[in-house]
């Protein structure tokens, strides 16, 4: 609410679109979904009015995971595939690591589990060169849960788990880990959670 607050008085366009992203990031983690998407959508336009591409990918990748948490996964795809497309060219910018690694889960959320996989070697490669460790933590998750659901459930199980230790560490810098929060069937949106067992040993 403060933050909310905050916007009504402060001038500056990028520093009210920086508020907007931190208000929908606590909106998200309190289930209000609608005000996040709202909150994003706006961070968005600001950023594109000012013409800052790195900013716009970071709003862009916190609305894909906002969708994801409100298990709209044809929505977060939507978003987010064409952005992968409009930033391919800033593949070093953290960012747009972190939309490639929100892309990848909304493939696996979406059952489509080999793009996924490949999705995520992506982000793994740019982001553990650069020791983004939160990331490379992030993306290990939804990538071991996607191998799992693909057939692979020894391996998968081995880098989800690595996946979680390493985020449970803090180290690095980065968002803090997302899919390491929510792995497995049960954080899955309902229209996958029927049609997958649950990965050998994650239980």
């Amino acid at each position: 609410m403060f933050l909310e607050q905050a916007l009504t008085v402060t001038p500056d366009r990028s520093e009210a679109a920086e508020l907007l992203e931190r208000a929908a990031e606590a909106a998200s983690a309190t289930g209000r979904h609608e005000t996040a998407e709202r909150h994003l959508r706006a961070a968005l336009d600001a950023q594109r009015a000012i013409g800052d591409r790195r900013a716009v990918a970071r709003a862009t990748a916190a609305l894909g995971r906002a969708l994801l948490s409100a298990y709209r996964t044809a929505d977060a795809l939507r978003v987010l595939e064409p952005a992968a497309a409009e930033f391919a060219d800033l593949p070093d910018e953290p960012a747009v690591m972190a939309l490639g690694g929100q892309l990848a889960r909304a493939c696996m959320f979406a059952d489509d589990h080999r793009r996924a996989i490949d999705v995520s070697d992506r982000v793994l490669e740019a982001a553990e060169r650069a020791d983004l460790a939160a990331i490379v933590a992030d993306t290990l998750v939804t990538k071991g849960t996607a191998l799992a659901f693909d057939g692979r459930a020894t391996e998968g199980l081995a880098v989800l788990l690595g996946g979680q230790s390493l985020a449970g560490t803090g180290s690095g810098s980065g968002r803090p880990s997302c899919a390491a929060r929510s792995t497995g069937p049960a954080s899955r949106p309902a229209g996958t959670r029927e049609r997958h067992s649950r990965p050998h040993g994650t239980g």
